[in-house]
């Protein structure tokens, strides 16, 4: 699983690492409704400048008509709007050209109500708009709508790089804060923050024949009858030179975590301060839930989810819990998260892997809860009928044992292991010789 990290880490072994300050001024937003949307036009328009969980955002203007129909307008920023990231890209000593480094920029349009919708979205390559010195741009940007209701947008902007610093690999002003720190929440401070802009130490420089060999123990790592997983970390290291013992292993670890959706995840406690997503990382069986504030049925399910936590935590599981809100504004999230007191971490407030979340589990009404393992690959998204049935029988330990039971052997953590069953219970759940059956209906709201 963690072949492509260590694959895109290596790539950028003994390349120089230059930053640059980018600045995108955004001056006119153009958009056309289609015109079989008869009731709806866009009320505030805003255009953020992101890769992964750094981002930035312009102001919102209103969308102003410039036709009779009113299915075309205009949005205007005066003066025009920055947006400011630092980027850090990557090339070979003996090259003219950076690699390629995609950041995407999108149209967002906020209600009356303050909710904010995507509209549309423009990928592009920022090692397009770079020179060593500095450089200016003025660009016409069509973007893909994301919205059934956008017909096109055009955004009509300058962006500007200004060129920071020069370093090599391992340089402690040429790594990114991310790497730097080891705890605590980092989303204000004024550095790239993405993962991949770290500056890799560099690493032994891997024939050819050295990495046909690793692709093969990965592989067989990653099958049902691989080795255990503290193998894998340790084919890796061996790979890279290093000793999983020392402080060098530490980066193995974190080669192998990265490969999780979760790796970018920036979570807080309901007091709103920082949790490190190792918290997340180190459970063999991840619950991902999706609620709000103004569901009810996700109000009276709350205590049993709270029962069902508790209990597994009591008893040792490898288990988190992890809640990705589906309130209309920040507010009402952290407002709803102190009120029921909820003993798990949070997603940031539209954090994109929330939308990843529900994309990948087709998750289309609340109250709904995922089980998935550490990687976030899905092991049941049936989540909530389990939790119910688990605590109407007291059968929690069997609900956890059947989702270990799911995750890959790639991915099981060490320590990680079945619960015993009580006095009374066989290993199935059932209680003596007779299967305790709950017959229940759920309540679902449409999102």
């Amino acid at each position: 699983m963690a072949l492509a990290k260590v694959g895109r880490k290596l790539k950028r072994t003994g390349k120089d690492a230059y930053k640059f300050e980018f600045t995108a001024l955004c001056e006119k937003l153009a958009l056309q409704v289609k015109p079989e949307v008869k009731k709806w036009l866009p009320h505030k328009l805003l255009v953020s400048f992101s890769r992964s969980h750094r981002r930035v955002e312009t102001s919102t203007v209103f969308f102003k008509s410039v036709i009779e129909s009113g299915r075309e307008g205009d949005a205007q920023w005066t003066p025009p709007s920055e947006l400011t990231l630092l980027v850090t890209l990557y090339r070979a000593p003996d090259s003219a050209k950076f690699d390629e480094k995609e950041y995407k920029f999108e149209i967002m349009n906020v209600s009356k109500e303050g909710d904010t919708k995507l509209l549309a979205v423009f990928y592009c390559d920022m090692a397009e708009y770079v020179k060593e010195d500095e450089s200016e741009s003025a660009l016409s940007m069509t973007f893909k709508p994301s919205s059934v209701k956008i017909a096109n947008a055009t955004l009509e902007m300058t962006i500007k790089s200004r060129f920071v610093k020069k370093g090599k690999a391992g340089d402690d002003d040429m790594m990114s804060t991310a790497s730097r720190l080891s705890q605590g929440n980092i989303r204000d401070l004024d550095e790239d923050l993405d993962e991949q802009d770290r500056v890799e130490p560099e690493k032994p420089k891997i024939s050819k024949a050295d990495d046909k060999k690793m692709k093969k123990t990965l592989e067989h790592l990653a099958t049902e009858d691989g080795q255990d997983p503290s193998a894998k970390k340790s084919a890796v290291a061996d790979w890279l030179g290093v000793s999983p013992s020392d402080s060098a292993g530490d980066d193995v670890d974190a080669m192998l975590k990265a490969d999780s959706r979760f790796a970018d995840a920036v979570l807080f406690d309901t007091g709103g301060q920082p949790v490190q997503v190792e918290r997340l990382l180190k459970a063999a069986v991840i619950g991902v839930y999706f609620s709000a504030e103004w569901c009810p049925p996700c109000r009276d399910f709350m205590p049993k989810l709270k029962e069902y936590y508790n209990v597994l935590k009591e008893k040792g599981a490898s288990f988190e819990l992890l809640w990705v809100s589906s309130d209309k504004n920040e507010q009402a999230m952290q407002r709803y998260a102190r009120s029921m007191e909820m003993p798990w971490p949070m997603l940031e407030y539209n954090h994109p892997l929330g939308n990843e979340l529900r994309d990948s589990f087709e998750v289309n009404s609340i109250p709904t809860l995922c089980f998935v393992d550490a990687i976030g690959n899905k092991i049941d998204n049936q989540g909530r009928a389990a939790v119910e049935k688990a605590v109407e029988t007291n059968t929690a330990w069997s609900s956890y044992n059947l989702a270990l039971s799911k995750v890959s052997s790639s991915v099981m953590l060490a320590g990680a292991k079945p619960l015993n069953a009580p006095a009374g219970h066989t290993a199935d759940g059932q209680v003596g010789h007779r299967a305790m059956v709950v017959s229940w209906r759920p309540c679902m709201i449409p999102i």
